[in-house]
């Protein structure tokens, strides 16, 4: 049979075969190949079903703006999500003032006050001041006992009444009370700092909390604080 007979019968049997395809539905690939495809294709719609997309965190940190209906409290931990301070961004701070009849909070960033909006932070972002155990306020208090012992007789003496005074607002509630908040070792700038700027200023009318820190400073002497009312 010659060479050129041999490419008619070719090309006839792939016009049938085209044919056979377009009008008659039939797939003439080999069974092996076909059988794969449709495993792959099930196997595609299982992943797609049983895998939801993972929001990325920036678009956390976008929906947390968007729809922000939290309630905000003198002494919260804060995450700066806004983009209008771009010193800020990613930064936690302490909310330091709650201006009254407007969107706006003083938050401390870093050891300086600073203006946003509500929409700009988010605490549900954020680590908040976990509350003490039983076995951890009896460590506090034992704590605060040997302080006063230790101090008898020399001239640092705690105040107790105020060591023993409770922060009532804001993620600071859930310290037992002022000693306890001091002597958090695992956030002590930060709680130190917030401890001080209470002392130096009245917050929502709130004179007792103010009187109440500046004595606690004064009494176990903190250096800072000392330093700022020039003591």
């Amino acid at each position: 049979m010659s060479e050129e007979l041999l490419q008619n019968i070719d090309a006839k049997l792939g016009v049938i075969v085209g044919l056979m395809e377009k009008y008659m539905g039939m797939d003439t690939r080999p069974a092996a190949i076909q059988f794969a495809e449709r495993v792959l294709e099930e196997a595609n719609a299982v992943v797609e079903q049983t895998i939801a997309p993972v929001p990325t965190v920036k678009e956390q940190l976008k929906a947390a703006v968007e729809s922000n209906d939290e309630d905000f409290q003198v002494g919260d931990s804060v995450l700066y999500v806004g983009t209008r301070k771009e010193d800020l961004k990613g930064k936690e701070g302490t909310i330091l003032q709650d201006k009254e009849g407007s969107p706006w909070f003083v938050v401390m960033f870093d050891g300086q006050p600073a203006n946003v909006r509500k929409g700009e932070i988010s605490k549900t972002l954020v680590e908040q001041p976990p509350a003490l155990s039983h076995e951890e306020e009896v460590a506090v208090e034992e704590h605060l006992e040997a302080q006063q012992e230790a101090s008898e007789g020399s001239i640092i003496k705690i105040d107790e009444e105020a060591a023993e005074y409770k922060i009532d607002k804001g993620s600071f509630k859930e310290y037992r009370n002022i000693h306890a908040i001091y002597t958090d070792m695992k956030k002590a700038d930060a709680n130190r700092k917030y401890l001080r700027f209470r002392a130096s200023k009245v917050i929502g009318g709130d004179e007792a909390t103010k009187e109440m820190c500046h004595r606690y400073l004064v009494s176990v002497q903190d250096e800072e604080y000392m330093k700022g009312v020039g003591a």
